[in-house]
């Protein structure tokens, strides 16, 4: 069994989500530059970027997403799943802000954006001290998963994600509607987002698993496959970025450490129930702050048509009382 190891958990966290955003920075770098050089290229005749210079791109970015899917897999093994998430997603937003953002500058970050990345970076190291300590009496996790909880949790998950996985393969997520087909493509992304690094801790921490070990490898490879195949129909069938990607994000958060009270048992080792809710709340709130939901909005905008209602209706019987006692004065 690997020793646990809570420090190991969030630097194998936070090598993901940098590796993730160096592999998105390599091909970012190539498409500026083979713009500025087809720019040179209309004047000079020049061929604007080299073919090996193009292979060396797609080299890197390959290899960034390969040390991120190992970082990916490793980072469970040594801690919390509830943890390692919402490490792994701020981990990727403020290296985003910062080296696509500041450094490279393809990205204008309004001030929203910058302030909710903040609050994520609060939360998640915040997250540690409040939420639940690795557990070193967990040397199988297969009884965890045996149990009554942790397989109708798990199951719904599998048949959820196996469903909306073969809607999307066989492309009927064409014939259902916009909404209705963007919902199967986030059922997958989501399903994934919470099989993955279960997953990966189950065969990760078991002491001798054999056979079982053996399917939990496959279908963790399967999970990959799929996910890396949700992205590129995301990419391309997707109305509103700004609007999936938050809900996609929040349902990672949530699920996620719904997963670790029912199936992990985090409920033994959370350090403060306050405090772990109040930082989940606030990373939510932070995803709020840097979507383009407006919940919050729609509800202001009622209440002040129902507020205008109400002083028209009250201006309007002031109107009617002052008219009545002028015309009663008038009659005197």
């Amino acid at each position: 069994m690997v020793e646990q190891n809570l420090v190991l958990c969030l630097l194998f966290a936070t090598l993901d989500g940098l590796f993730e955003i160096l592999a998105i920075a390599v091909l970012m770098y190539h498409d500026k530059k083979s713009e500025t050089d087809g720019d040179e290229s209309e004047t000079d005749g020049d061929e604007a970027i080299s073919p090996c210079a193009r292979y060396a791109g797609m080299g890197a970015n390959l290899l960034f997403q390969g040390l991120s899917t190992i970082s990916a897999t490793v980072a469970p093994w040594f801690g919390p799943v509830s943890i390692f998430v919402p490490t792994a997603l701020c981990s990727e937003l403020l290296l985003n802000m910062v080296i696509i953002g500041f450094i490279m500058k393809k990205e204008e970050l309004n001030k929203d954006t910058q302030v909710a990345t903040y609050i994520m970076l609060l939360a998640a190291l915040l997250l540690p001290v409040v939420g639940p300590i690795p557990q070193d009496d967990q040397t199988n996790p297969l009884t965890l998963l045996e149990k009554p909880f942790s397989l109708a949790w798990i199951g719904l998950f599998v048949v959820l994600f196996i469903g909306s996985t073969a809607l999307m393969i066989m492309k009927r997520y064409e014939r259902m509607g916009q909404f209705r087909g963007e919902m199967c493509i986030l059922v997958v992304a989501i399903g994934a987002e919470v099989l993955s690094p279960t997953v990966s801790r189950a065969f990760g921490t078991m002491e001798s698993g054999g056979a079982v070990r053996i399917a939990l490898i496959g279908f963790y490879i399967m999970i990959q496959l799929v996910w890396t195949y949700q992205g590129i129909v995301e990419a391309r069938y997707v109305s509103s970025h700004v609007k999936y990607v938050p809900l996609s994000t929040c349902g990672a958060l949530i699920f996620n450490a719904l997963t670790g009270l029912l199936v992990w048992e985090d409920w033994k080792a959370i350090t403060s129930w306050l405090g772990y809710a109040y930082t989940f709340m606030i990373m939510l709130f932070g995803v709020y702050l840097m979507s383009d939901l407006k919940f919050f909005e729609v509800k202001e905008k009622r209440t002040r048509s129902s507020m205008a209602m109400f002083i028209d209706t009250v201006d309007t019987t002031m109107l009617v009382r002052s008219t009545g006692s002028r015309h009663l004065d008038v009659e005197n």
